[in-house]
């Protein structure tokens, strides 16, 4: 079981799959230079839910064997599921670190509205970029509406919810929904087959 998890990491991309935690650990040490203020916590709200996403749709549309995978006794959505659940980890190894670092600096105040922001809001990322990667089957397609979802949140959910802990739920709910539709995308043999000769 090790192997088939391990297995996973590999075809993922071990980079791609350590994007968000290395991204975390980068900026973890600029944000303290940065002092506190709102820059310092969009950068902390917003940058590791946005890599997270774009690495899921890399990973997710990155698989060139999807034929074979149907003829498997192992249901292909298993194996995406395996590989979500790698950058899972290592977004929110990322998120602790990133919240961890500017919290003991003194310029971050709200330690854990923010990771659980930030937990929220790369769920729902993940959800999108699963959904759009099932959808179009194309890294350049699902990274643009990783992109529409990230505007979407700054300019208009931001805006008209400023409650955390309700953004949060409504976040992980989106999420959520997503993940599931796009689990039952990727069952559709004829429909990911087709999306797989389009792309």
């Amino acid at each position: 079981m090790n192997g088939l998890w391990l297995h996973e990491a590999r075809r993922g991309g071990r980079v791609v799959l350590a994007l968000p935690l290395a991204a975390a650990v980068v900026l973890g040490g600029l944000v303290p230079s940065l002092g506190a203020g709102i820059v310092t916590r969009t950068l902390v709200a917003d940058t590791l839910p946005v890599v997270a996403g774009l690495a899921a749709a890399s990973v997710l549309t990155g698989e060139r064997l999807v034929e074979l995978h149907l003829t498997l006794p192992v249901p292909y959505p298993a194996t995406v599921a395996r590989r979500l659940a790698w950058l899972a980890v290592s977004a929110l190894a990322g998120a602790v670190v990133l919240v961890a670092v500017p919290a003991a600096a003194g310029v971050l105040s709200g330690a854990a509205g923010a990771l659980a922001g930030i937990v929220a809001f790369t769920a729902a990322l993940l959800g999108v970029a699963a959904y759009a990667a099932a959808r179009v089957r194309s890294a350049a397609g699902a990274s643009a509406v990783v992109f529409a979802a990230w505007l979407a949140k700054v300019l208009i959910v931001d805006q008209a919810i400023r409650s955390v802990p309700v953004q949060a739920v409504l976040l992980l709910v989106a999420g959520a929904v997503l993940l599931r539709l796009a689990t039952r995308r990727l069952g559709d043999t004829e429909a990911l087959l087709q999306a797989t000769e389009e792309a």
